[in-house]
């Protein structure tokens, strides 16, 4: 068994009264049998998509790895991205509406996986505080500050306050992707899964 980060869906069951990692067990799962391993997410918000770790065997890690919707992370967290791999992690980001235009080459995995994880906090603040999910239609990533709605605006304000945020890096023309990568920048805390920290 090894210890691994991957950047998956989350899945629901049914009623939608419940929602868990694609691919694993837990205790809703819509779709049994997953991989029945120890395993930590966080999620995006109220948004179906989540960072996990895991306490893998190498043939699921093989299996989970294969899939198209899944991102996984080489074990060793600390190694820079090359070139292609920017490339895969900029596109599968992007594609999730995670925005991913700072990933960087020189960068480590370790560093990445805390901004993006940092996003996924502030914005589980956020969609704490309206009830719902962002709608990646009504705002999207490229959406200035001026152009989001106004319930939007009052819980991004208000969640960046909570959490002890500046937001004096936001203008009118400020958009949605560079907010979200500047509240990401002041998580400065250890992120603990409880079978590895970042």
């Amino acid at each position: 068994m090894t210890i691994r980060f991957y950047i998956l869906p989350i899945e629901r069951n049914a009623a939608q009264t419940a929602r868990g990692p694609k691919y694993f067990t837990w205790r809703f799962d819509p779709d049994p049998p997953g991989i029945d391993c120890p395993w930590s997410m966080k999620d995006y918000g109220l948004m179906d998509q989540a960072v996990l770790c895991a306490d893998i065997a190498a043939a699921d890690h093989t299996a989970l790895a294969a899939n198209a919707d899944v991102l996984a992370i080489p074990v060793n967290i600390d190694t820079t991205l090359n070139t292609s791999a920017r490339n895969t992690a900029r596109t599968y980001l992007e594609s999730v509406n995670i925005p991913a235009g700072w990933v960087n080459t020189g960068d480590t995995y370790r560093s990445v996986l805390r901004s993006v994880l940092g996003i996924f906090f502030y914005l589980q603040r956020v969609t704490a505080l309206r009830g719902v999910a962002l709608d990646w239609v009504e705002v999207p990533l490229s959406l200035q500050w001026q152009q989001i709605p106004a319930s939007w605006q009052s819980a991004m304000t208000q969640a960046a306050t909570e959490m002890g945020y500046a937001t004096s890096g936001v203008t009118n023309t400020t958009t949605l992707r560079t907010i979200l990568k500047y509240m990401a920048d002041q998580w400065t805390k250890p992120i603990e899964f409880g079978i590895a920290t970042l």
